[in-house]
């Protein structure tokens, strides 16, 4: 699972954050905390891609996200 942001005090730079996920659970949480949020502000706008051997499986994306 593949997680991409975007933070107030960086403008249009992406961040992102990658995990295996496991197939028995089928769950994943991101969480933008710690100093990552209190030195780049609130998220913006995000996307969140799941693949499987490489391939895009799914997609969901904030309003905002382009």
């Amino acid at each position: 699972a593949r997680f991409e942001y975007r933070q107030a005090a960086t403008g249009f730079k992406v961040f992102v954050k990658e995990v295996d996920v496991d197939p028995r659970s089928g769950e994943v949480r991101f969480e933008v905390t710690g100093n990552d949020y209190r030195e780049r502000g609130k998220l913006l706008g995000w996307r969140a891609t799941l693949t499987q051997g490489g391939h895009p499986v799914g997609t969901r994306k904030s309003y905002l996200w382009d």
